[in-house]
């Protein structure tokens, strides 16, 4: 027990430095960007009820937008409305749609939210640059990106 809450010690130590200095409080210290990855996450929870992480992240995202610290959205997620058998599941639902019908409802213009649907995992999104995402910036690994986060109270939630 002892060894595995010194390993989870020494990871949150690890991610706390070398996110130093890059977590933002307050929009106007964001450096502005051209892209901003919103990673997925779907309105409605597997149990079924209201997600409001959903709602957190598309009004960072809007506000990021309209205040012009990113250009383009990312809306990186998976398409989960159906099972690795090809069943309906029951609250399942396509996240890069649904965000882009949320951001557009916040005012954010549709040519700016590039669908990515191969960020079907966070650490995914966030070490690699899908296909869709390499297409669309040309030279995804030198273009600088804001990832977006929000937090819930309890912890931060990417």
């Amino acid at each position: 027990v002892a060894a595995v809450l010194s390993v989870i010690g020494a990871c949150w130590v690890a991610v706390d430095t070398n996110a130093s200095g890059r977590v933002y409080d307050d929009i106007r210290q964001v450096p502005a960007m051209r892209y901003g990855l919103l990673l997925g996450t779907s309105p409605v929870t597997p149990r079924g009820t209201h997600n409001i992480n959903f709602d957190n992240r598309i009004k960072a995202a809007a506000e990021l937008y309209h205040a012009c610290k990113v250009r383009y959205i990312i809306a990186s997620g998976g398409d989960y409305r159906r099972d690795a058998e090809g069943n309906a599941v029951l609250y399942g639902c396509d996240e890069p749609r649904q965000m882009q019908r949320a951001l557009i409802a916040a005012g954010v213009d549709s040519t700016h939210i590039i669908l990515d649907y191969e960020g079907t995992r966070t650490l995914y999104s966030a070490q690699t640059k899908s296909d869709s995402v390499v297409k669309e910036t040309k030279n995804a690994a030198c273009t600088p990106q804001t990832a977006l986060k929000t937090k819930d109270g309890k912890r931060d939630r990417p």
